[in-house]
């Protein structure tokens, strides 16, 4: 028996195409209509080369710290890349949660760290005292968090581009329905997502309930003049829709 929990609600989804269908359908499995917009995409880095030899040297790194799935496919796919390379033994992976450990173990690696709180703040404090060698494959402009804490703990960071994230614009559609209120609820899963709301609606009030992954993605869309309703407590699909039905 379908489970009715959001029934009438209709959801703006902002996630990347290939990342939206799993929750799309948790929430028809709800009753509730899911609208997808990629308010991203994800591209391969203007250089590909740090990667690609970074991948290759891979026996040169005590860690590689990934801190997305989008990351994580990124260099797996470097990793296949002119022929399979074998992981060495003795490096270790971690990875910031869930879908990023499971994007790891996709490609064969079983991440030998996952923190309990799942952005950059918790993977830096559960990697400890690391003052090893880290390889970091992160997005363009990534939050410098992560690799500024390792090195003033003594770590000796490489941190190479892996993908981009580019923001796409809000069709005119959705501006409309936007404004209209005939859209419920917005979930967001990165300030990028958020930035790029706020640019389609060009400073008109957004009337639907936003609902945001984790806090540092509902800083960003405060930051952009969004109001913030919910704040996932866990960054998870699970997560999201936990917030969804909390009462307003």
């Amino acid at each position: 028996m379908p489970v009715t929990s959001l029934v009438g609600r209709r959801v703006l989804v902002t996630r990347p195409a290939h990342q939206a269908a799993a929750l799309a359908c948790q929430l028809r499995a709800r009753a509730a209509t899911p609208i997808l917009w990629a308010a991203l995409a994800i591209e391969p880095p203007a250089d590909r080369r740090p990667l690609l030899r970074a991948a290759r040297q891979l026996d040169q790194y005590d860690w590689v710290v990934v801190t997305s799935a989008n990351g994580a496919a990124a260099l797996m796919s470097a990793l296949a890349e002119g022929g399979p390379v074998p992981v060495p033994e003795r490096v270790r992976f971690a990875a910031i949660g869930p879908a990023t450990a499971a994007a790891l173990q996709a490609g064969g690696i079983v991440p030998a760290l996952l923190p309990t709180l799942a952005r950059s703040e918790g993977l830096l404090a559960a990697l400890g005292e690391c003052t090893g060698r880290v390889l970091l494959p992160s997005a363009a402009n990534a939050r410098p968090v992560l690799a500024e804490g390792l090195r003033q703990q003594g770590a000796l960071v490489t941190a190479v581009e892996a993908y981009r994230v580019v923001p796409q614009p809000l069709p005119a559609p959705l501006q409309v329905a936007l404004r209209r209120g005939e859209i419920t609820d917005v979930v967001l899963t990165s300030g990028t997502a958020a930035r790029a709301l706020a640019a389609g609606l060009a400073g008109s009030p957004l009337v639907s309930r936003v609902i945001c992954l984790g806090p540092v993605t509902a800083a960003a869309a405060r930051r952009a003049g969004l109001p913030v309703h919910r704040v996932a407590r866990e960054a998870s699909e699970a997560g999201l829709l936990a917030a969804l039905e909390e009462r307003p």
